[in-house]
């Protein structure tokens, strides 16, 4: 059971005409409790692996009943410009994530109760965030934005696999430290009223800052994992009239450079090589948007990416949907 409570405020400041500044702080507090036990029920056995004969006994192997508060203080700075193109902002912040359980009982507890703190319980993840960018507005016809950002994360929660609990378990932990550092542009271009551009480009290092899940391993300078260093898309969408109604061709293109898709905490290594997804489609939309009709096919090229992979026993690979089309598809209002 989860349950948070929160006070939070803000307040917005014209220094000079086009010129603001903000200051903003919360409270947050978060109480998290469960009630549980593993039971372990004895019964006859009448003569074969299938059927069992009366109940003999219940034993209570370990009682989970436990409960945890997290509370802290957030806060964001920022100051806003409104320029002859468009916005200029900058700002930084805090967050907080709470904490929560393992498996586990708690600590003090039960006879049976000889766990670690660090198996029963991970503390909160939290961060600091610095931000700048703008929302310029060349013309109707052309809108860039663009931002840049630091991000500072300290008691970074990750899921790792550990011994921590007399054996192997699946515990999250606050096992890290960790910086991001990203720019981010994007583009809308409309040279005419039926045609339009989309463009963005990203540039991401995303890395442990410390990271120590072993007394000789040391994953500091390692990426994060699902952080492609680069990324772009893009995208044109061309409108023609048919009657009362229209006709809409879209496609879009986009592209990520190699990622990690585990977190290493697990010391499981798989990767995404670079790849690229193109999608298109063609959609007739009748006049007052009655119904429309369309049809599309995405992965174009049909690309194989992995989207998640887990080790041991029960290990598996998951992957993004291959090449899939329709050829019609419609609603009717």
């Amino acid at each position: 059971m989860a349950e948070n409570k929160s006070a939070f405020g803000q307040v917005t400041y014209e220094v000079v005409p086009d010129l603001r500044i903000t200051g903003g702080v919360r409270y947050s507090h978060d109480l998290k409790s469960r009630k549980g036990q593993t039971v372990v029920d004895t019964y006859d056995s009448i003569g074969n692996s299938y059927s069992i004969g009366n109940f003999i006994s219940r034993q209570v192997n370990q009682i989970n009943d436990a409960s945890r508060t997290f509370s802290e203080v957030t806060w964001r700075a920022g100051v806003d410009y409104d320029s002859p193109l468009g916005l200029v902002f900058a700002s930084v912040s805090t967050g907080y994530k709470a904490g929560g359980f393992n498996d586990g009982c708690e600590i003090g507890t039960g006879t049976n109760c000889g766990l670690p703190a660090g198996a029963l319980y991970y503390d909160p993840e939290t961060l600091t965030a610095y931000e700048a960018g703008f929302k310029f507005r060349f013309s109707p016809a052309f809108r860039l934005n663009g931002t840049v950002f630091h991000y500072d994360y300290q008691g970074l929660q990750l899921s790792q696999l550990s011994d921590i609990c007399g054996g192997p378990c699946q515990v999250t932990t606050n096992a890290a430290k960790a910086k991001i550092d990203g720019v981010e542009l994007d583009a809308n271009i409309q040279p005419t009223d039926r045609f339009t551009v989309r463009l963005a480009l990203n540039w991401l290092d995303a890395r442990y800052d410390q990271f120590t899940p072993d007394p000789v391993v040391n994953f500091a300078g390692r990426p994060l994992n699902r952080s492609p260093k680069w990324s772009w898309i893009a995208g044109l969408n061309y409108v023609v009239p048919v009657g009362e109604g229209k006709l809409v061709a879209d496609a879009q293109t986009s592209s990520r450079s190699r990622f990690e898709v585990t977190d290493l905490a697990n010391f499981a290594y798989f990767y995404q090589p670079a790849a690229t997804k193109t999608d298109l489609s063609l959609t007739y939309n009748a006049p007052d948007d009655r119904f429309y009709v369309a049809g599309f096919v995405e992965n174009l090229e049909n690309n194989l990416v992995v989207t998640g992979a887990s080790t041991g026993l029960f290990g598996a690979v998951t992957f993004a949907d291959p090449r899939t089309y329709v050829s019609a598809d419609g609603r009717w209002r």
